[in-house]
């Protein structure tokens, strides 16, 4: 006996293959699940401070970190923006989550940071994006002095006020590659569980809840 098909049984098969269909050929949309922003007070070679921001993004994508294509952080009120891409950002990935951004965005000439709204847009290799909007305000003073990293013969010591301890690790070619928490103010080098080839450190310190933080000139270790 030969099986009937009826027009709705042809319908039906047609709509799942079409399902099926766009379910393997749809691109995972990139997301930003969470942000921070800090005001940084960086330390020039010269010794000089100068204003800083520090943004980061949670950034999701299905399609694997290697599929973002670019970062952008948007003042729109002052029509300002801030593009980052792989050449120029720095990526975080701890316990399978992807932090982008960069530690030390900076304005034009001797400007002031402004205050307000901010927006934030993730942009993946596809064209597809998304983005979070949120608000910021920049202390205009310092609350700590600027601390002081040394390293002697191995040795390691820090004078800081702010709450939190951090190194920020790179490589040869000044290339992140790793931040490293800090348990105490002072210690050995090989203690500390740098990564192999990191050749130069410089000491971030963080007020979590003042939102700001200082980032030192880079001292070598080799």
């Amino acid at each position: 006996m030969k099986p009937v098909f009826s027009k709705y049984t042809v319908f039906f098969c047609a709509a799942v293959l079409f399902t099926v269909f766009m379910a393997a050929c749809s691109r995972a949309e990139p997301g930003i699940s969470f942000w921070t922003m800090r005001f940084v007070y960086y330390e020039e070679e010269s010794g000089a401070i100068t204003p800083r921001l520090a943004f980061f993004a949670l950034v999701n994508d299905d399609d694997g970190p290697e599929d973002i294509a670019e970062l952008r952080l948007y003042n729109d009120f002052e029509g300002l923006l801030w593009t980052l891409k792989p050449e120029n950002w720095t990526l975080h990935q701890e316990e399978k989550q992807t932090w982008i951004g960069s530690h030390t965005l900076s304005m034009a000439g001797s400007e002031a940071f402004p205050a307000g709204q901010w927006r934030a847009v993730i942009i993946d290799k596809g064209g597809d994006l998304s983005e979070r909007t949120f608000g910021f305000d920049t202390p205009k003073t310092s609350k700590y002095p600027t601390p002081k990293f040394t390293v002697t013969d191995g040795n390691w010591t820090v004078e800081s006020q702010y709450p939190e301890d951090h190194l920020i690790c790179y490589d040869t070619s000044g290339a992140y590659l790793r931040t490293v928490r800090l348990h105490a103010r002072t210690g050995t080098i090989a203690g500390i569980g740098l990564p192999p080839e990191t050749d130069s450190v410089s000491y971030w310190g963080e007020d979590t809840e003042s939102a700001i933080a200082v980032l030192t000139k880079q001292i070598p270790i080799r």
